[in-house]
């Protein structure tokens, strides 16, 4: 398998080796943060911090949830981007052909869901492969839009009738079942915790939620959103979606209760959040917008041709897909 795929194997290594695995990357994440000047805080204090978080966590690519702990003020600067996937359009493992959302795995592997090729590619130290083919509910179903990383450390994406996994088990499929069965429509935007997988149902007006303990359930209803295309989790586990043709952002909290982030919006397509900054791509204004979710401020921030999706990686570098020059970039994080 993929080396950003969790093996048999690996889903076997017991809590202790994870702690280990865990507790050993979040002290080079702080030894890196400690090389920067303006981050003022007790080492001590932080690793036992980290090392407590770690015993918490079961799967390496919830690193980048807690690097907010760390981070007292974290940007990005505007001119800084490079181009670290695709480029020129084709079908080529180097090329993408208006390339939708985007997914970061632990390694530092890059997930791009390469929409007009009908697959997902793998971008390390600027080489691209084609990922191999995922459980589908029907050898005649395709891939589409969205894509991301189950709490489990599977790769999912959504496609034409429902849902596909990339993963290490055999047989049927809960998950791909139910989302089959689901009636989804156009549905374009995915992301997952350990209480499910979130799907913005895109034509159905609606956020549904699949488990495996309680099937599909409605999160947001219809005729609260219009044609909602993202859906993401912001420090603290509210979910954040874009409702695109409300032109607005949408806060849900645990207890169901739905509050406006940011309005007046260019069609917001794709949402990214890192600690207290959410980064929308406004797909009709061609940019990226900034929110600053303490204040609820928003600024036009970047010129980016066609933002189809937004990742962030461990450490805490932005992603963004610029679907109408079919590649990727990455803004560099910036720590102040």
């Amino acid at each position: 398998p993929h080396p950003c795929i969790m093996s048999v194997e690996a889903k076997q290594i017991s809590r202790s080796r994870l702690h280990e695995s865990h507790a050993f990357l979040f002290k080079e994440c702080l030894q890196s943060l400690g090389e920067l000047r303006k981050v003022d805080m007790a080492r001590d204090l932080a690793a036992a911090r980290l090392e407590a978080t770690a015993a918490l966590l079961e799967h390496e690519h919830l690193i980048a949830f807690v690097w907010h702990f760390l981070v007292l003020e974290l940007s990005h600067s505007a001119d800084a981007a490079v181009v670290v996937a695709g480029g020129t359009q084709g079908d080529g493992p180097q090329q993408l052909s208006y390339p939708q959302r985007i997914a970061c795995c632990s390694d530092g592997t890059l997930l791009v869901a390469d929409y007009e090729n009908d697959r997902v590619c793998c971008w390390k130290d600027g080489a691209g492969e084609v990922l191999g083919k995922p459980n589908l509910v029907s050898d005649t179903d395709a891939l589409s839009y969205a894509l991301c990383l189950d709490a489990d450390g599977s790769i999912l994406a959504t496609t034409a009738l429902g849902l596909a996994r990339w993963d290490w088990r055999h047989g049927e499929d809960w998950l791909i079942a139910a989302a089959a069965e689901a009636d989804l429509a156009d549905h374009c935007g995915l992301c997952a915790d350990t209480n499910g997988v979130v799907v913005a149902d895109h034509l159905n007006d609606r956020v549904v939620r699949f488990s495996q303990r309680q099937g599909m359930e409605v999160l947001v209803p219809e005729g609260t959103v219009q044609c909602p295309s993202d859906v993401q989790f912001e420090q603290g586990g509210s979910l954040l979606i874009a409702d695109r043709v409300g032109r607005r952002v949408l806060r849900r909290t645990a207890d169901g209760s739905l509050s406006v982030v940011a309005d007046d919006l260019e069609l917001p397509y794709s949402l990214a959040c890192r600690g207290p900054l959410l980064y929308v791509g406004e797909f009709k204004a061609s940019r990226l917008a900034r929110v600053d979710l303490r204040t609820g401020d928003v600024e036009p921030w970047v010129t980016v041709q066609g933002p189809t999706g937004l990742c962030f990686d461990a450490a805490c570098n932005l992603y963004v897909t610029e679907k109408n020059k079919h590649r990727v970039l990455c803004f560099p994080a910036l720590i102040d």
